[in-house]
């Protein structure tokens, strides 16, 4: 696109040349060639965007002019950064370099917006701004002759830290014992650091030393070595902090034992040599010929559960046995005298008339 503005007024300096086009050679001339040219027809050509002075004027000097003469290149994209990362106590703020396309193109106006404020903000001129941990977009417009074009730009945002600590400020370590220890970036919010870019140094490399890092973490291992005691120093991203630990060497507890040629006993429980203490009947001294066991306490004896005596049987009460009803006096004995006919006299003879029976009385019932 160019645009020819002629300085001065066009129509006479026209006239002028048109009068003398017929004597005179007209010369032609770009004050940048870079921009745009003309030949000797007068013909002009954009070269690249910019601005530049076309000027003829006649050979012998008589008549000159000169015209503006503005390229630009219109606007077919707009392009910015892919991602960018921002750190808040870090880099925070960086633009997105928005471009128009092709290169060099003008003529177009860029706004820009963000998906998530809460997460970074864009100003007019594409300044991109931590706000809080996170991700976002910013979206780049390109505004010219009535037409639009977009570009995004993906934003991560984290917290840079301001220092570093350990899981523990010191411990104890028996020889050829390990431990393992965290390291830990501050404040909580901040990345967590980089294990290949962590690093560690004893004091005493034959008191304690970092034998390697734990996995998947910034971590590390110290193990000791002789005892003594020894300083691990811990490195990130510039600041420092120290492991302080102790190295003694393990000693095992002794073990008792014990024998006795003699024995003894009485009557308020029991001691076995070698440490043992039963309980019991009897006091009495066991005779070992061989060592005991450590010195341990032998438990006493639980004293056995007696047995829950058994529920006595109820002894039945006795059905009393009715006493007989006797028989009403009658007459005298027979001749046998174990033949007794009621109301008087025998089987074997009559002794005289028997008193009239009379109803026997009914015995009352027995006490139950």
């Amino acid at each position: 696109k160019i645009a020819v503005d002629f300085l001065g007024e066009a129509s006479a300096e026209q006239t002028k040349v048109d009068e003398a086009g017929s004597k005179l050679e007209l010369v032609w001339t770009s004050s940048d060639e870079k921009v745009v040219t003309v030949n000797d027809g007068g013909e002009v050509k954009a070269v690249a965007a910019g601005e530049a002075e076309i000027k003829v004027s006649a050979n012998d000097g008589s008549l000159t002019d000169v015209c503006k003469v503005t390229v630009e290149i219109p606007v077919d994209g707009v392009k910015a950064e892919e991602s960018l990362s921002l750190q808040i106590n870090g880099e925070e703020s960086k633009n997105v370099n928005a471009q128009l396309l092709p290169e060099g193109a003008t003529g177009a106006t860029l706004s820009y917006e963000s998906s998530d404020e809460a997460v970074a903000t864009v100003d007019e001129n594409g300044v991109v701004t931590a706000v809080a941990n996170g991700e976002c977009t910013i979206t780049v417009t390109a505004t010219a002759d009535g037409q639009t074009w977009t570009s995004e730009t993906t934003v991560k945002v984290s917290t840079a830290p301001t220092g570093i600590s350990l899981s523990n400020a010191s411990g104890k370590l028996y020889v050829g014992n390990s431990a393992n220890i965290s390291v830990y970036t501050a404040p909580v919010e901040a990345d967590a650091a980089v294990a290949s870019e962590v690093q560690y140094s004893s004091s005493d490399e034959s008191v304690a030393t970092v034998v390697g890092t734990t996995e998947g973490s910034a971590g590390f291992t110290v193990k000791g070595v002789s005892a003594g005691s020894a300083v691990i120093t811990v490195k990130y991203q510039g600041f420092e902090t120290e492991y302080s630990v102790s190295v003694t060497k393990y000693v095992a507890p002794t073990q008792s034992s014990g024998k006795t040629n003699s024995s003894n006993s009485s009557n308020k429980g029991s001691v076995a040599t070698g440490g043992s203490t039963v309980s019991g009947g009897n006091n009495s001294v066991q005779t070992n010929t061989g060592t005991a066991t450590g010195g341990t306490t032998t438990p006493a004896p639980t004293t056995p559960t007696p047995a829950p005596a058994p529920a006595p049987t109820p002894t039945p009460t006795p059905t009393p046995t009715p006493t007989p009803t006797p028989a009403p006096e009658g007459g005298g004995i027979g001749g046998n005298i174990n033949d007794v006919i009621p109301g008087g006299g025998t089987t074997a003879n009559n002794g005289g008339d028997a008193a009239p029976p009379q109803d026997a009385p009914i015995a009352p019932p027995p006490d139950i």
